[in-house]
């Protein structure tokens, strides 16, 4: 965000935009795209996520995870130990796959109950005081 503004800043004092990139060490394509858009942060978001190593593995994955779900908290695995039981079955890939999809599935997983706070009030329903 940082270097946003100084992009922008510098524009707007007339630096040409090949000057600017070559000041911030940037491409004149990510200068040009902070120019012309009104954006204040830009992020990088995958569509798509591929295992291509973990594909064989993804099922006794599932399978793990539902399992550890139904666990208490304190006798869960962690996920190197989720890993090191792949590896034990034949999985070659590396760890950072494993936590990758453990972090995504427990996304997905995840139960969303959301407490509702009503923020609307009759009178006499609700009172503040200050002492």
């Amino acid at each position: 965000m940082e270097s946003i503004r100084k992009v922008r800043l510098a524009l707007a004092k007339g630096e040409s935009q090949r000057s600017v990139a070559e000041k911030y060490h940037m491409s004149r394509k990510t200068v040009k795209k902070i120019a012309c858009s009104g954006e204040t942060e830009f992020k990088y978001a995958r569509k798509e996520v591929n295992y291509p190593v973990l594909g064989s593995f993804i099922e006794r994955l599932r399978e793990i995870l539902t399992q550890e779900v139904e666990l208490p908290s304190k006798s869960r695995c962690t996920g190197k130990k989720i890993y090191e039981i792949l590896q034990h079955e034949g999985y070659s890939g590396g760890y950072d796959a494993v936590r990758r999809y453990i972090r995504n599935w427990k996304e997905e997983h995840r139960s969303r109950k959301g407490a509702y706070i009503p923020l609307v009030f009759a009178r006499g329903e609700a009172f503040q005081f200050d002492w």
